[in-house]
């Protein structure tokens, strides 16, 4: 039996292995020709490691997914031994004779792949090592991690990562990224007591927030357009995220990407926003137990508490589990307001020589109590003064009551080397109560009327994704390639009740000097908003190719994605009142050119594409679409 580089103990094949190989593979839409074998060349330049000390079964699998190369060792030669750590940039075998030192093993090569091996051992006893050899096989493909489905390590300092995940494209280094992008670490959201996605995105000077720090709502704008936190993608899946924002506890990178991107992204059901995307890397379990418990206080009086436990269990750990769970309560900075957060999730994940396999769950509750929605100014009234950021304009008895609940799943299968073949399924429900005070500033003293209205709403996302991806040479030319599908269904209920015993006069107030009423009657108002009003249906199929050349120092990015987008709304009584489809081709290329050493200079051309709005029924057309548009 033998241990291989990118997993534990490789027994045979079982009928379970490959039933999950026979699901991946089906999903995929687009069949590839057989890659082209990797050929082997001499290896000079340095790749960044960052493996602990650990058994060694294990760091063998880290060192192997890091540097791209196929090492194997005999199961009874490994047990028992552990590793020393590597955590610098150096060619790859220079850094496995660092990993093995002081063990008793060394390596050879044996065609494309390296060969763990016991050292030999003088008369004295004493191990006798051979001089070092540096040499390694290329996998081809731009970038240290082009396409790897590992998480690319942090540069000094621990706060934001060498890459990313750049849609279909998989993992790609910064420095080989057509765009601006900037990844950050679960360090950093730790180290700077980040509670929510505001606070992480503070340290990008080009987004900014647009909503309360605690209000329901997760909104930034980037590049002087609006985002959502529906809109973030999670594990590079849409229509995973809370509807309002999902909570930040279980996510172990931000990767904001500032631009179009519907090649690498596709299109959000809830529309994506042209100034950038933001995905979530959620948390796995890391080879060492995890024990942490963290008490918070922030704002007025809000307190909280978040469990963070993760093991690994089996042979060489290759089951892994990791837990957050959160809770806050408490009065926020704004007069009358009180938010309180609960959260579970877990992320449970297999790892073996060849297969991988992480199923994420969570469920979200937020109760935010107090006004938190915005109020509108009249269009003839000039913008007046800003009051004090404490004081609440809005009804003490307005609130929003929201649950989530989401689960996302994938299975990535290496069918040959540096081939993946992937299917991944996610599904999200959330489920929503407000009373909202919907209100206009009338004239330039502050003064305000509106209509308090009762609003249940419901939202299900399912996405379906299936790619292969590989890597190949064609003579100096080294292919990244992914080829992907993905298809989109979010259905939406949204009723909306105007409050008929409460008048305009218990809305009637004042921004500077707030006037409160009682709460109205709201008993025999429904929650329910399970009635479907829109539907939204999408469906893509995309091809890109990161090529290296001139030894990496010019990377070409060219890519094409077809996508179909289509829109339904419906009446009180379920009838289709609306619909269209509509195909579009979006395209993107990208260079980059390496002068100098850690310097890269880019041009790329990419497209946003949007589903149309559908006019709400604060409108005249009311139930119109409008047609998908381009940016």
């Amino acid at each position: 039996m033998t241990i291989n580089s990118r997993g534990g103990l490789r027994p045979r094949r079982d009928g379970l292995r490959l039933a999950l190989l026979a699901a991946a593979l089906g999903t995929s839409m687009i069949a590839l020709a057989t890659p082209v074998q990797a050929q082997e060349a001499s290896q000079s330049a340095g790749t960044r490691f960052d493996i602990p000390a650990q058994p060694l079964a294990s760091a063998i699998n880290m060192f192997g997914r890091q540097s791209g190369l196929q090492v194997t060792a005999d199961a009874t030669l490994v047990n028992g031994v552990r590793s020393q750590a590597i955590q610098s940039e150096m060619p790859a075998l220079t850094a496995l004779s660092h990993m093995l030192s002081g063990t008793g093993i060394t390596w050879r090569m044996a065609g494309n792949a390296v060969v763990l091996i016991a050292a030999p051992r003088g008369a004295d006893g004493a191990v006798q090592l051979g001089s070092l050899r540096v040499e390694a096989a290329s996998m081809g493909g731009a970038g240290t991690y082009a396409g790897s489905p590992d998480l690319p390590p942090a540069y000094a300092g621990g706060q934001v990562a060498t890459g990313g995940q750049l849609g279909l494209l998989g993992n790609v280094s910064v420095m080989d990224t057509p765009f601006n992008v900037t990844n950050y670490t679960s360090q950093l959201i730790e180290n700077q007591n980040s509670r929510s996605l505001l606070d992480v995105l503070d340290n990008d000077p080009s987004i900014r927030a647009s909503g309360a720090r605690d209000g329901e709502t997760t909104t930034v704008i980037m590049r002087g357009f609006e985002l959502t936190g529906r809109e973030v993608l999670v594990n590079g899946m849409f229509g995973a995220s809370d509807t309002r924002g999902t909570m930040i506890e279980a996510v172990e990178r931000v990767e904001v990407h500032k631009g179009p991107s519907a090649m690498l992204n596709g299109v959000s059901p809830w529309g994506s926003s042209y100034g950038g995307s933001i995905n979530y890397v959620l948390k796995r379990a890391g080879d060492a137990p995890l024990n942490r418990v963290t008490a918070t206080y922030a704002s007025e009086s809000q307190f909280g508490a978040n469990l963070d436990v993760s093991r690994r269990f089996g042979v060489n750990k290759g089951f892994g589990v990791r837990v957050n769970a959160v809770y806050r309560d408490g009065a926020t900075d704004v007069d009358y307001t009180n938010n309180r957060s609960a959260m579970l999730a877990a992320g449970l994940d297999y790892r073996s020589d060849d297969l991988r396999v992480t199923i994420d769950l969570g469920h979200q509750d937020r109760l935010l109590k107090g006004g938190w929605s915005s109020t509108r100014i009249g269009s003839r009234v000039a913008v007046p003064k800003a009051p004090d950021a404490r004081t609440n304009s809005k009804q003490k008895w307005e609130f929003w009551d929201g649950q989530n609940d989401y689960a996302i799943g994938r299975i990535e299968y290496d069918f040959a080397p540096g081939w993946t073949a992937a299917a991944a399924y996610s599904r999200n429900q959330s489920d929503e109560l407000y009373i909202q005070v919907i209100d206009s500033i009338t004239n330039v003293d502050g003064t305000k009327s509106g209509f308090p209205y009762w609003i249940p709403a419901r939202s299900r996302n399912e996405s379906y994704e299936g790619s292969i991806k590989g890597k190949f040479d064609t003579g100096p030319v080294s292919h990244s390639l992914s080829v992907i599908a993905s298809a989109n269904n979010a259905k939406r209920g949204q009723l909306n009740y105007y409050i008929a015993n409460c008048t305009t006069g218990c809305a009637a107030s004042n921004i500077y000097t707030p006037i409160y009423y009682p709460a109205p009657d709201t008993s025999a108002l429904s929650k329910d908003a399970g009635r479907l009003t829109s539907q939204y249906d999408y469906e893509g199929q995309a091809i890109a190719d990161i090529m290296s050349m001139a030894d990496d120092r010019v990377v070409l990015m060219v890519g094409a994605r077809r996508q179909k987008v289509g829109q339904k709304t419906f009446s009180a009584t379920g009838d289709l009142i609306r619909r269209y489809n509509r195909n579009r081709v979006s395209l993107s290329v990208g260079l980059v050119v390496k002068p100098v050493e850690n310097l890269s200079v880019y041009a790329s051309y990419i497209e946003s594409l949007n589903p149309g709005g559908i006019a709400s029924s604060y409108y005249a057309n009311a139930g119109d679409i409008f047609m998908p548009f381009v940016t």
